[in-house]
């Protein structure tokens, strides 16, 4: 994203072949060796199982790779897909929520097909989660453990847990509602490390709606300062209890969240003031005033590992030298930014036939530089997060080195005024290369490099300007 770019329901039972995946373990199924799932996945709530499968399908245009969570409702002897990402090149996935692509949509249950994985699944010696109680984090969040998923062996301790949120949250990019994440957590009890092998966010009523890490066979050592980390520490390499007794600290474990506040706009929620006042003294040191009202860019972007596309950025001036960015995707995403400067204030992520959200609100701003010349290097961070809610506070920032003006016209015939050749570098690591454009008070995108995206270039393909 600009500065901060960020067909019906597949049939279950596709044919599946098992693919390399480092240390994870899939499994073929024994009724049916051509569908494999993740064998750490698999968990009980109720009478619901719950497990990953990851294979090949064949299509039209050749073999597919994939990965679908499966939620199994046993006495219903209904099913659902909770996504399926489709690895068409590079390691990021196309999410599909149903018929929804790219951002959360709730899937349904349907009919189990007649044959046996259904069966197969809801057989599994797996026993229903019984959540205790173990810690409690900061901004009250609540951490659990299932405590007859213990399970010890050597060094070893396995199980799962549970992390509750006081309040429900959205999880970016797909932007899916969740109260509650489960992990299953490999401990070595010798060496005080862990891995995380499968993940889930959880909605209140059992709904799996995105994963939250990337599996990895490293382990990691345990921070003694995180809440989370020292209270399953605890657990896994403390005294043996018994599954069916065993009290933790005590409590409630599945505790009522409020329900979800009607669709904001990004004006429902106002700037930080403490971001405003340094991002005013930023915007006082960049070249040259704005002189428009309202400016439409339509730009191409190529990606290396995505398919090309078209976006559309409006500007509208607006009070206070803000100026209200939207830039459109598609007809059914689209991005409010309010911006100051190079400095995002707040943004809004509007997805129709989606679920409520919140809008982003930079919290804190820290900036680092006093003249704006060629040669010179400027810098901001900022920390945020989506409002209401109570997420951790997400980090954005660049450090920005100014080379020699030049006419905007370098970058769109139809643009007026001088342009800053920009070469930053993020706070990730990850580099953008652009213009800042004076009469526009904006910074257009030209290159990025992503570790996780790819690279990318966009040109500019119209421009039309109102005073």
């Amino acid at each position: 994203m600009h500065g901060y770019r960020v067909s019906g329901l597949l049939a279950v039972c596709v044919s599946l072949v098992s693919l390399p995946a480092g240390a994870e373990v899939w499994t073929p199924v024994a009724e049916n060796s051509s569908v494999a799932y993740l064998a750490d996945s698999v968990h009980r709530i109720g009478d619901h199982v719950y497990l990953v499968e990851r294979g090949t399908s064949n299509t039209a245009q050749g073999p597919l790779k994939i990965e679908a969570p499966l939620e199994f409702d046993c006495s219903a002897h209904t099913l659902r897909m909770a996504w399926l990402d489709a690895y068409t090149t590079g390691p990021v996935p196309v999410r599909l929520y149903g018929t929804t692509r790219g951002h959360y949509k709730a899937t349904q249950f349907i009919a189990a097909p007649a044959g046996s994985l259904f069966k197969w699944a809801c057989n599994l010696p797996v026993r229903p989660e019984r959540l205790v109680n173990i810690g409690r984090a900061s901004e009250g969040k609540l951490i659990q453990v299932d405590a007859r998923s213990v399970s010890r062996s050597g060094a070893y301790t396995s199980l799962w847990t549970r992390y509750d949120y006081p309040q429900i949250q959205f999880d970016p990019p797909y932007n899916a509602p969740y109260d509650s994440k489960r992990e299953f957590v490999k401990v070595n009890c010798e060496t005080s490390r862990f891995q995380i092998t499968t993940g889930y966010d959880f909605t209140a009523d059992g709904a799996v709606t995105d994963n939250m890490i990337a599996r990895d066979d490293a382990e990691t050592p345990f921070d003694s300062s995180d809440d989370y980390e020292v209270a399953v520490k605890a657990v896994a390499c403390g005294k043996p209890f018994d599954p069916e007794t065993w009290v933790g600290i005590g409590g409630e474990t599945l505790r009522t969240k409020a329900p979800l506040a009607t669709d904001l706009d990004i004006d429902s929620i106002p700037a930080s003031a403490d971001v405003v006042t340094p991002a005013e003294g930023f915007y006082a040191i960049l070249p040259g005033k704005p002189s428009f009202t309202t400016a439409r860019l339509v730009e191409t972007m190529k990606n290396t590992r995505m398919n090309t596309s078209q976006i559309v950025i409006d500007l509208r001036s607006a009070p206070g030298n803000i100026n209200r960015v939207k830039e459109t995707y598609s007809p059914d995403f689209f991005v409010d930014r309010d911006m100051l400067g190079l400095v995002q204030l707040k943004s809004k992520m509007n997805m129709r036939r989606s679920e409520n959200r919140g809008v982003y609100v930079a919290q804190t701003l820290t900036v680092k530089g006093d003249a704006w010349k060629e040669g010179s290097e400027v810098s901001f961070a900022t920390e945020g997060r989506n409002v209401p809610g109570n997420d951790k506070l997400q980090k954005f920032g660049m450090n920005c080195r100014i080379g020699h003006v030049a006419d905007a016209t370098v970058v769109n015939a139809g643009l007026p005024g001088n342009a800053w050749p920009l070469a930053c570098k993020r706070l990730n690591g990850d580099s953008a290369k652009g213009y800042y454009v004076e009469q526009l008070a904006y910074f257009i995108i030209t290159h990025e490099e992503s570790k996780d995206f790819g690279d990318s270039d966009t040109s500019v393909d119209s421009v039309v300007v109102e005073r």
